[in-house]
Parts: structure tokens; sequence; C-alpha cells
């Protein structure tokens, strides 16, 4: 049977042709004769194995083997006892989570090398990724003399089995009764909230039912302490009463009722009617926060949502519950999550902006889940006035009869109804005098007499279909020119490099300043807006831009870099810094849009890297504005 010490060789010998036995001592950290003891012993152990160990002098050794199928059927034969024992560093990784998990002593980093059979090398790359991906829990990884320990809550720990399906899996499923039980619990949660919550709100709650009663048994309570009693919610613990009767409790603990009902109140179960007239349950605090988030994105993207009351409304109604989700480390997983952010990015990056505010606000960290929750609000309730002050509004001059005249109105809405506001119709005799403070086109039988800032297009057969066909081109055209005005081919660049997002950036920054000046920390601002959060959103694609607005005009950067750098959650190829206005503009709203369509589109974004021009940039973002 192989040791863990030969499998440790046996790794080495596998990932290279030759290799020394001084270089085996100098990985393993020890002296060439202990290396070459154990090298001896792995060649006794090799005996019956299809597979030898060649020794050539001044090379080294080599493992040698025909059929790679049954030395690796043989390895794991004789390696691992007859247990299955995880192959991949994603197994590993949960395999170690659910050890650590499953106890509150620490576990020595020698014990994880025996039980998975690999070097202490790959357990410490194991043990890092598992301490990066904690953190969204709260949880952290202690490393002593001892060994290795998973320190945090219960109710923390709880969050980050729900929070991995396939951790939460291999935890339930140890236990034969495990399919039984899980209808026993549905049938329970069904017989208890019967119309009450949708059917993804019961099946979060089943799964929190079973990991409460799978870590009771393993000994595992919500303690006592911090326990509201106030708080107490009825139906939670009548179903922890149903659950001990049934024997898939041993008893009732108070902790765990006012967990449950915690749970039970902020897990998006229970739907909110924000039409409401009752909405004195919110808190000052609430408010105060809503405020705060609404005035950082005006003053982050100038969007103004300032008047905009029935987002205010959604945003605090969802906060409330919300707040009892941070304070007491209560996640919710989000099955849209995917789909919010590639298909609204605009409200998914508004959204970002709102998560990093309560980030700084409750001092500890936000799930990521929650952006999603609050894109969907920003997209139902986002200003549907500023919206439709982002559309033209048309004034048709017209010389026709009225019956005519009402039908180009008619066919103005069809076919122009997505970029058109308001169509106002006047007659050619009463153009002089008519006032176009917000008119953005005029379309006219003839060209008027009267000279005026706004573009004119002159129709002289309004009715014909090749009339119409200009008229549509004209329009797109007119419409198109917004965003293209947010680029420019001065700020278009290829060929950018750097290690990281810190070394893009600050490139990108000095290849604009060569172009134009940049106002005073403009790039500290962007990595500090990075730091906040990671902006690589899209296909390859990220999108940097300051914590506050430094410009007077809007400014747009494109790079293209020389290779893929590695963001923050994926590797990035595109990078599109964008600095908005001190003005009001409404069509930033309509930009972001935009942008998020481009890099939400895998076709798009490889299409833009591959051909590396300005102009099909142009044509990309323009495309269905």
């Amino acid at each position: 049977m192989l040791s863990h010490k030969m499998i440790e060789i046996l790794e080495m010998l596998l990932e290279n042709d030759y290799i020394s036995g001084s270089e085996i001592a100098e990985k393993l950290d020890i002296s060439e004769k202990t290396a070459r003891s154990r090298v001896n012993e792995l060649m006794d152990a090799l005996v019956d194995a299809p597979a030898d160990l060649e020794a050539k002098k001044g090379k080294g050794y080599r493992l040698n083997f025909e059929d790679s199928v049954s030395f690796t059927r043989w390895l794991q034969e004789n390696a691992n006892l007859g247990e299955d024992i995880p192959q991949t560093a994603e197994e590993r990784v949960l395999y170690i989570l659910e050890v650590l998990l499953g106890t509150d002593r620490a576990i020595k980093r020698q014990e994880l090398c025996d039980r998975l059979y690999v070097s202490e090398k790959t357990i410490s790359a194991d043990l890092k990724q598992i301490g990066n991906w904690l953190e969204q829990y709260a949880l952290v990884l202690t490393k002593s003399r001892t060994g290795v320990s998973l320190d945090g809550s219960e109710t923390r720990k709880r969050m980050c089995i729900l929070g991995n399906p396939e951790l939460m899996n291999r935890i339930l499923l140890r236990r034969e009764e495990s399919g039984t039980e899980r209808d026993q619990v549905t049938g329970l949660v069904k017989k208890h909230f019967a119309g009450k919550c949708s059917e993804y709100g019961r099946r979060c709650l089943v799964d929190y039912l079973l990991v409460m009663a799978e870590r009771n048994r393993a000994g595992f309570w919500v303690e006592d302490a911090d326990v509201d009693r106030d708080a107490m919610i009825d139906d939670a613990g009548k179903i922890m009463q149903d659950l001990t009767e049934a024997g898939i409790l041993s008893r009732v603990q108070t902790g765990e009722v006012f967990y449950l009902s915690l749970y039970m109140k902020v897990g998006l179960m229970q739907s909110w009617d924000i039409s409401r007239k009752d909405r004195s349950e919110i808190p000052a605090h609430i408010r105060e926060l809503v405020e705060k988030i609404i005035r950082s994105l005006y003053e982050t993207y100038h969007i103004d949502y300032r008047s905009n009351h029935l987002l205010q409304e959604a945003l605090a109604l969802h906060l409330v519950q919300l707040d009892i989700r941070i304070r007491y480390g209560i996640r919710i997983s989000n099955p849209l999550q995917e789909n919010v952010r590639s298909d609204y990015m605009a409200s998914y990056m508004i959204a970002q902006q709102a998560v990093w505010e309560l980030t700084a606000w409750y001092g500890r960290r936000v799930p990521s889940s929650e952006v999603g929750y609050f894109a969907m609000l920003f997209e139902m309730y986002q200003d549907t006035d500023a919206e439709q002050r982002a559309k033209m509004n048309v004034l048709l001059v017209s010389s026709y009869n009225e019956l005519a005249t009402q039908y180009l109105y008619y066919l103005l809405k069809k076919d122009f109804g997505d970029s058109v506001g308001q169509v106002r119709v006047c007659q050619a005799a009463d153009f002089g005098d008519y006032d176009l403070g917000d008119v953005q086109l005029v379309i006219a039988s003839e060209m008027p007499s009267r000279k005026i800032s706004v573009p004119v297009i002159v129709m002289a057969d309004m009715m014909s279909d090749l009339t119409m066909q200009t008229l549509k081109k004209r329009m797109t055209e007119l419409r198109n020119e917004f965003i293209r005005s947010y680029f420019s081919e001065e700020l278009f660049f290829t060929g950018v490099d750097g290690d990281g997002p810190e070394e893009v950036i600050r490139s990108l920054c000095r290849r604009i300043e060569e172009v134009c000046p940049l106002p005073a920390g403009f790039c500290e601002s962007v990595l500090k807006r990075e730091r906040l959060g990671h902006t690589d959103l899209g296909y390859y694609t990220a999108i940097p831009h300051p914590c506050s607005i430094l410009t007077e005009e809007p400014m747009v950067a494109v790079a293209i870099l020389r290779k893929p750098v590695f963001w923050h959650q994926r590797e990035v190829r595109l990078v599109i810094l964008s600095s908005l206005s001190s003005g009001n503009r409404q069509d930033d709203r309509v930009f972001f849009r935009r942008i998020g369509s481009l890099i939400s589109d895998k076709a798009a974004v490889k299409r833009l890297l591959e051909v590396k021009k300005y102009e099909t940039l142009l044509q990309l973002v323009a495309e269905d504005v």
C-alpha cells in the first residue's frame, strides 16, 4: 500500500520526465539520503504495478508505464484504501470544507495530506482558495501550530453550506434516509405555509431545515444567548415541534426557533406590496440609508432618483428585510442573478454602487446575491420620465388635410414608437409662431422658411414606402448620434499592457493623458473605486470608472489589451473606462444600457477583439439603440 510520502514522490515523477534525488530532497525539504531511501521504498511498492521506476545516472528517476488507464486504476486501488478520494482541486476543496465544518477542533495539515494523498504544497493551495471563498460568509480559516480550524458562528457556517449546493448535497446525502427525510420536511413546510410563499421560498426553507437537522445531529446548535424573544414567530415554533415529533430533531431549542423565525421572515418567502399605505414600520435609519444610496448614485453616475418616490419606497421596504439579513448573517441565493446581470447591465452597475454603500454603512461585506435583487428594483422602478425624456419629441409640420395628417401621425407612432416621445402636429401655415422649446426633430413636407436650430427632415411625399424607409434611416442616424458622441477615435487604444487591474488602469490613464489632460486624482479615484468591488461584469470586459464625477464633459476610453488579464472574477481583454459629465445628461442612462448590451453579447465582444477597429466599436454600440 502506498504511503503519503510515496504519493508525494509519485506526483513529482508524473509531472517531470526525469527528476534527480537532489531535486526531490529540495522540494520535500529533506536530506538527499532520506530522499533516496523514500525512492527505494517506492520502487519496492511498485513491484506489482503496471509501471516501473527507472534510475539513470546523471539524469535521475523516471516513471515508465505503457497504459495510463491501468496505472491510474492500480494507483487508486493502492492509494485510497477503497475510499472515494477526491481527484481534482474542486473535489478536494469540498472535502476539506466538509471536514472543517464537521468538527470544532483544529485539523493538522499532515492529516489532510494523509487523507487526500497529496503533498503539503497542494493542501496549502487548496486552503488558500478556501480562505478566499469563506470571506463572503464572514468565516475565518485560522492556522496555528495545532492545525487549521474554521472560526465563525454556527449560523454563518450554515449559510456557507446553503450557499454551495454541491457541499450541501455532500453533507445531506451521507444519510441513507435523507430522501425520506426530505419528503417529510417538504410535507411539513407545505402544511404550514400553503399559499403563503412561493415554490422557490419553500425549497429554500426545506434546505435550511435539513441542514439544521444534520448540524444538530452532529452536535452543532444556534446558541440562545443572542435571542430577542420579542421577535419570535409562532410558525417557527410550530414547525420545529412537528420536526421533533417526527424524530427529525431531538429537541426544540430557543436559539434555533429564533433564528428559523428570522430566516423565514427575511428569506423572501413572503411577498410585500409597495402600494400599501401603512409604512410606519420602516425605521428612521432605513430612510437615512435610502437617502444615502440615492445621493451616492447621483454623485457617481449623475442618475437622479431624488424625485422617484416609488423607487425609494421599494428600496426602503427591501432594506427592512435586508437589514436583518446583514445583522444576523442570513444569506439567500438569487436564482436570477446571472440573468439580471447579463440582461440588465446598467441596472446591475447601479445596484453595485448601492450595495457598496451598504458595505460602508454596516462595516461588513454584503453578499453578491443581493446585487441582483437591487438590480431588479432599479429595473422595475426606474425613472420612466427620464427614459421618456431621452426619446425625441417630434414636430410634424404638415400641408396635408386633417385626415392625411392624422395618418402620418399614426405612422410615426407605429414605426418609431421606441425612439419617439411626443409627436405633435402643426400646419405649415402656423409653423412661424410655433414654440420649439422641447422639440428635438422637425419633419416637414417642405423646408421651413423660418431659421431654427432643431434638425429638420424634409419629406416631400410622406406617403410613399421609399420616403418612410429614408425617414427611418435618418431618424436612426439622429438617434445614434448621442451614443457616438461619447466615443473618440483618439481614445481608442490597442496593445495596452498590464499584469493586473491596477497596472492596466494606470497604463490606460497614461495613454489618455497623451491625448487630453485628466483632472487631478483621476487615476487614483478609478483605482479606489476598483477596490470597492469588481468591475469585470461582461464577457472578457471590465468597465472601471471614478468614484465620483470629475469631468465636465463625458469621456470614454476603450482599450484592447495585448494579452488577457485576470481581473477579479474572470479574464479581461476589453476595458471601457468611463467618466460621466458634471451636467445632468439623461443620455447617460441610455449610454450605460448600450454598454451593457455590448459587453453581454459574446459575439459582439469577440468581433471587436478580433477586428480591433474604432469603426467596429461604433457600429456595435449603435446597434439597436
